[in-house]
C-alpha cells in the first residue's frame, strides 16, 4: 500500500512548485491567478492570430468608420492599464457579421455588421 502512496507524495512538491512559480496577482482585483504562459508569449500568440485574421478577412475601406474606430479605440487604449500593449484596431468588411473581438497584446477587430447596432461612439466603446 505504501508503494502506491509514494508516487503521489512525490508529485505534491512538484505541483506546489508549479503553482507558486506560475502565480501572479491580477492588477485590477489583487486576486491570485495561475499563469501558464507569460504576457510576452500571450501577446505573440495574439499578434499571430490577428495577422491570420487580417490575411483571411477583407478590411473595410470606409474611411469615416475606420477613423471612428481608431478614435474610440484610442480613447480606450489611453485608459487601459496595459502599458506593453501594441494597440491596433481594425474594421473588417463583414456586413453580415455583428461581432467584434479582442486578442492579447491590444489587437482588436470589429466587423462592420456590428456598427448599426452600436448606434454611436458610446455603443462602439461598449462593444470594444
Amino acid at each position: 500500500m505504501s508503494a502506491r502512496i509514494c508516487p503521489c507524495l512525490a508529485a505534491v512538491p512538484l505541483l506546489a512548485a508549479l503553482g507558486i512559480s506560475g502565480c501572479a496577482s491580477a492588477p485590477e482585483t489583487g486576486r491570485s491567478q495561475l499563469l501558464l504562459i507569460d504576457s510576452a508569449q500571450e501577446a505573440s500568440m495574439g499578434l499571430k492570430a490577428f495577422q491570420e485574421i487580417k490575411a483571411d478577412t477583407p478590411v473595410s475601406n470606409n474611411r469615416k468608420e475606420t477613423e471612428r474606430l481608431a478614435r474610440v479605440g484610442g480613447d480606450i487604449a489611453r485608459v487601459a492599464r496595459l502599458p506593453n500593449a501594441r494597440w491596433e484596431f481594425v474594421l473588417f468588411d463583414e456586413p453580415k457579421q455583428p461581432n467584434a473581438f479582442a486578442l492579447p497584446g491590444g489587437k482588436v477587430g470589429v466587423y462592420t455588421g456590428i456598427l448599426p447596432i452600436t448606434l454611436n461612439d458610446a455603443g462602439l466603446a461598449t462593444v470594444i
